[in-house]
């Protein structure tokens, strides 16, 4: 466990370093856009799901969605347990930038990371790929550390 922890601070640093190097690489197109979606409840969820209920949400557009995007590249949390896991954290939008090309590979790296971040949170088997840790020792192995609901999703 110990060196899990070890392994989990390294990756934390190694993506907070890539993303510090994509926010300085990274070079804005004028136009963004982000749909905010209001935070949907386990209930809610299950309405959605079955079709029976739309999201609302408030469109922004390029200052307003650029911000609001940049925001949510690193936003990891469910802000409640009330909150449907399968939904906080997943937010829509699209940043347009003019030098894709010089920051792919940093955004390829940060993807990789968050794949780690995962595993190790998960203990997965690299024979099986099964994960060593159930749901509730997940939670400890976060909690331990100090940090909750940190199932981070990819950035595109």
């Amino acid at each position: 466990m110990v060196n899990d922890f070890a392994r989990f601070n390294s990756l934390l640093t190694t993506l907070d370093e890539l993303y510090e190097s994509l926010y300085s690489a990274m070079r804005l197109s004028p136009t963004a856009y982000f749909a905010d979606i209001d935070d949907v409840t386990k209930e809610d969820f299950k309405a959605f799901s079955a079709g029976e209920l739309m999201l609302s949400h408030r469109d922004r557009f390029n200052v307003q969605a650029q911000m609001r995007c940049l925001n949510a590249l690193q936003c990891f949390h469910r802000p409640s347990r009330d909150i449907s896991g399968r939904v906080a954290g997943k937010y829509p939008g699209i940043l347009l930038l003019e030098n894709h090309d010089d920051v792919i590979d940093t955004i390829v790296a940060i993807n990789s990371t968050k794949t780690a971040i995962k595993q190790c949170v998960q203990d997965v088997d690299p024979v099986t790929g099964a994960h060593r840790r159930n749901h509730l020792q997940k939670h400890e192995f976060l909690h331990q550390h100090g940090v909750l609901g940190i199932f981070p999703s990819k950035v595109t």
